[in-house]
């Protein structure tokens, strides 16, 4: 559930949205290291107020998420209920520390990480061509991709 709320946020002070220091996103920071990783994404975690759209009230991406509840599934204990904030924080680091690991000792930072690199620049590119097209689309701003 965490990686719902934080992966991608959209924020009221960008047109670009804030990616988690993740392998998962668009995040084009530097994950060389497992050290420098946890650095960012503890910084992002605890120590970046965001403000969403439709908010005046900047938060800490941490207060974002949400407890799990019993109500809603009640195979939850009230115990775990109560920590489970911070077990999805965890589970979320060991998600983004496995996947940094693995694709630095696989192919190694200078090989991976231009490649997401490309890629990032690649689907901006194409996100901001269908974003001129739905702008100046003929349609009233919608832009249907099988009319163009």
């Amino acid at each position: 559930m965490p990686d719902r709320i934080t992966n991608t946020i959209n924020v009221a002070t960008s047109d670009s949205p804030v990616c988690r220091p993740t392998v998962i996103n668009m995040y084009e920071g530097d994950l060389s290291t497992i050290p420098s990783w946890f650095t960012k994404w503890h910084e992002f975690m605890f120590n970046t107020p965001l403000t969403l759209i439709g908010s005046s009230t900047p938060q800490n991406v941490y207060n974002m998420l949400q407890p799990i509840l019993a109500s809603k599934y009640p195979a939850i204990t009230p115990e775990e209920e109560a920590v489970s904030v911070p077990l999805q924080v965890v589970a979320c680091a060991i998600f983004d520390a496995i996947l940094v690991h693995m694709l630095n000792v696989v192919s190694g930072p200078e090989v991976w990480q231009p490649m997401k690199s490309a890629i990032v620049t690649s689907l901006n590119k194409v996100r901001r061509r269908a974003s001129e097209r739905c702008e100046g689309g003929k349609e009233g701003g919608s832009w249907n991709p099988h009319k163009h």
